[in-house]
């Protein structure tokens, strides 16, 4: 059945615009019409439809053909106009031409079409399909618009040539850019180090193979790097060649972010874990190697005893018992960060740890390093000793690492830190006040600038692998901020790099920054000493007659509580350790105090976390004292629980 059209007469009267219609129904035409007589009807006409043909009265005498001509192209119709005339002479033919007519045809040629009307009929039901389809297609594109406008994803169209031929919304919102600044243009948001991977996604897209979900990054227009997902595919034009790509941008820097996140927390989880393991196991072997360092603190204090003033070996034996006290003070230190406690702090002289580690380290680098100390400074600051020797021989390690086969200077210097160094920024948080300044430095090849600023963060080393964990400057880092300090490194390329370390100065007798002792305490009293560790009660018990007191010395604790319940006004103290078989030391204590309220205990452990002071006080225990103790620690505990100097005193660092 022929497509239906819609046509608009221009006619004088009604029944002539019917005989018309009703000729070319005749002809086989289904058409719908309407009628306007004047330039007004035709103009209201236009304005309320659209239409396929015009169908003109030639001769009109109230419109002429070039009026109506004229108002259609103003409104820039793409329409047909026909002329029927009574008769067309060569000259109506001519006139209907100039005035813009299509074609001028008889009256006689709509009820037998010509040639040129049924041609003419024919193009205008083509034209009305192919407005139709412009229109649907146009309606198609704009819900396609819509839609990538719509798009919280950034999206781009490109031509062949890499030129952004569209950009959605999301997109200029998302990296800044205005759409006019890059249409027609190549968008400068690859970075260099994306740039290789960027390339061989667009060969494979560019094959034939769609690229979905490829993770890389990209840059703001203001420098912002910002992870993103693309995903890409190819598009052709109507004669099946490539015409350009698609590309849909997400932007997951925040889904990025909550990924590291998780990872950070599981890595802190693992690591909590591991920690909990290490305590436990620290926990163990801190009894064991305690025991070991106390027989030969011990023994080293007997000798020296004997040893007469002046003596060579003297001198050696001291160097033993500092040995042995670095020992138990490592020892506190892993048990203190197993269990991420804060040691306990005491004034501290640090140019005299400063002379110890420079005495290590003349030991310990090889000769190509001169070691140079510069210690004027005989400031006092409050903190742990362990944690001070640590942080000044990881850093001078650092150095001598730097210089490894090549030799160089490292210098050592502590001095009394100007006011004006806190002016500087990586000092700007700490207090006002007084800073003693520590300064470590070295002449080796220096850190690179991409470096600095992660020089301190966990695991990060640039050695070799098996040559370094990556935590050595992140301790040093912990051990500056406990100890409310700050830390700086400058260093450039070639030149070296140089550590300064700030920690707070306070004021502090002599007596108690250097370490010194008063005088050891002894006594006559009787005690009994029980430790199931038979070498240790041997040695305690000889520790403990060398200041005069008589001791009775078991390794079963049972057999101490049988002895005492024998004899229970025979002993004046009970100096006990805490872990032992079948009956812990506390336990002991509880059921001698049972039998005779008051009576002085002073308990020995290695594992201060098995039992606390407050602990010990709760059950009346006198003293606390941690394993291996020195002759003048123990002999200041018994003391002062014979003389009822108050109760389960924490043990001095």
């Amino acid at each position: 059945m022929p497509e239906q059209l819609k046509v608009l007469f221009v006619e004088e009267s009604e029944s002539a615009a019917s005989s018309l219609a009703a000729a070319l129904k005749g002809a086989g035409y289904e058409f719908i019409n309407s009628m306007v007589r004047d330039n007004a009807g035709l103009n209201e006409a236009l304005d309320r439809s659209s239409w396929d043909l015009v169908i003109y009265k030639w001769g009109h005498k109230d419109l002429e053909a070039a009026q109506v001509t004229r108002t259609i192209s103003e409104r820039g119709l793409d329409l047909t106009v026909i002329a029927v005339a009574d008769a067309v002479s060569q000259e109506t033919a001519s006139k209907a031409r100039q005035a813009g007519i299509r074609a001028c045809v008889s009256k006689s040629d709509l009820g037998r079409p010509a040639p040129v009307l049924v041609s003419l009929l024919n193009e205008a039901q083509e034209r009305r399909k192919r407005l139709q389809a412009e229109a649907a297609l146009r309606e198609m594109e704009e819900r396609h618009r819509s839609m990538l406008e719509a798009s919280p994803d950034s999206i781009i169209v490109y031509d062949m040539a890499g030129r952004a031929k569209y950009l959605n919304r999301s997109f200029c919102d998302t990296f800044g850019w205005s759409a006019e600044e890059l249409l027609g243009k190549r968008i400068p948001f690859v970075p260099e180090h994306t740039e290789a991977a960027t390339r061989r996604a667009v060969e494979r897209m560019r094959s034939g193979e769609p690229v979905s979900h490829f993770e890389t990054q990209r840059l703001t227009k203001d420098g912002r790097l910002l992870d993103v997902q693309l995903s890409s595919a190819m598009f052709r034009d109507r004669e099946g060649r490539a015409a350009g790509n698609l590309v849909i941008i997400r932007d997951i820097s925040r889904r990025k972010a909550r990924e590291m996140e998780k990872a950070a927390l599981e890595a802190q989880l693992r690591q909590s874990q591991k920690m909990e393991a290490i305590g436990v196991l620290a926990g163990g072997i801190a009894h064991d190697f305690n025991n070991i360092l106390g027989v030969i603190t011990g023994y080293s204090e007997l000798a020296l005893a004997k040893l007469q003033s002046g003596d060579s070996a003297g001198e050696e034996v001291s160097e033993v018992l500092v040995a042995c006290q670095r020992a138990k003070e490592l020892v506190r230190q892993i048990l203190t960060f197993s269990r991420s406690t804060q040691e306990e702090r005491r004034p501290l002289k640090v140019g005299a740890i400063v002379k110890e580690v420079v005495k290590l380290l003349r030991a310990s680098l090889p000769t190509l390093i001169e070691i140079r100390e510069d210690i004027a400074s005989d400031g006092v600051i409050m903190g742990d000793p362990t944690g001070i020797h640590q942080l000044i021989m990881n850093l001078a390690a650092n150095a001598g690492q730097a210089m490894r086969g090549q030799g160089g200077v490292l210098k050592i210097g502590l001095h009394d830190a100007p006011a004006q160094a806190l002016d500087h920024p990586a000092f700007s948080a700490l207090e006002p006040g007084d800073y003693l300044e520590l300064t470590v430095s070295d002449t080796g090849p220096g850190v690179a600038p991409a470096i600095l600023e992660r020089i301190f963060e966990p695991f990060f080393t640039t050695k070799a692998l098996g040559e370094g964990t990556g935590m050595g400057l992140a301790v040093v880092h912990g051990i500056v901020l406990s100890h409310r300090g700050g830390i700086k490194l400058e260093s450039r390329p070639g030149q070296g790099a140089s550590f300064t370390v700030l920690l707070p100065r306070v004021e502090a007798d002599e007596q108690s920054a250097a370490g010194e002792k008063s005088p050891v305490p002894g006594g006559c009293e009787s005690i009994l000493l029980v430790d199931d560790e038979e070498d240790l009660a041997i040695i305690g018990k000889r520790l403990l007659e060398s200041l005069g007191y008589r001791v009775t010395a078991l390794s079963s604790p049972g057999r101490a509580l049988a002895l005492y319940e024998q004899k229970p006004d025979s002993f004046d103290c009970l100096v006990t350790d805490q872990t032992m078989p079948g009956l812990t030391g506390a336990q002991l204590a509880a059921q001698v105090m049972a039998r005779r309220p008051g009576m002085p205990v002073v308990l020995c452990t290695g594992y201060s976390e098995l039992i606390s002071p407050e602990q010990a006080k709760a059950i009346g225990i006198s003293q606390f004292v941690m394993k291996p103790f020195a002759r003048s620690e123990l002999a200041r505990a018994v003391r002062s629980a014979l003389d009822g100097g108050g109760s389960a005193k924490a043990p001095e660092p």
